[in-house]
């Protein structure tokens, strides 16, 4: 007779293999939990098609372009080791395809103009988040400013 296992427990198995370290295999994280690999398998795939993360086994890393690589470069770049690893297993690669393709970069492999698109694009988000950050502030400021006002023509009325 098989033991019924409750869905917290499928999504901390599921949580478990996805942010995994590099140093963990889905066996052990099974026999940890005391259940069957494809139990583990099917706990990710529900986890996967609940909380609407993409299947990352369509494309291999061969079949990335030039301008994914260079996003995945620059998006893991900032992360700790465990956090890089974690991300490449999210987009179904290995931490040394992005020192592969780093490398590659800086050795003036890739497309400039590909790399400073990406670049551009990246700056222009930033841009408008500031700009929208900037615009936020500005209206507190004038409402700060107006209540102010008002207080000292209150205080002057009185």
């Amino acid at each position: 007779m098989s033991k019924r296992i409750s869905d917290k427990t499928k999504e901390k198995i599921a949580k478990l293999v996805l942010y995994r370290s590099e140093h963990d295999t889905i066996k052990a994280i099974a026999a940890k939990m005391s259940v069957s690999l494809s139990t583990v398998n099917r706990s990710v795939q529900q986890y996967k098609d609940k909380n609407q993360i993409p299947d990352t086994k369509e494309k291999i890393p061969e079949q990335w372009t030039q301008q994914e690589r260079l996003q995945a470069v620059l998006d893991s770049y900032h992360l700790a080791t465990e956090e890089q690893s974690a991300y490449c297993r999210r987009n179904g690669i290995y931490p040394h395809h992005i020192s592969q393709w780093h490398q590659q970069i800086q050795n003036n492999q890739m497309d400039k103009r590909i790399v400073e698109k990406i670049e551009n694009k990246r700056l222009k988000a930033e841009n408008k988040a500031l700009r929208k950050e900037i615009a936020k502030k500005d209206q507190a400021l004038s409402e700060a400013a107006t209540l102010l006002l008002l207080k000292k023509r209150l205080e002057e009325a009185c």
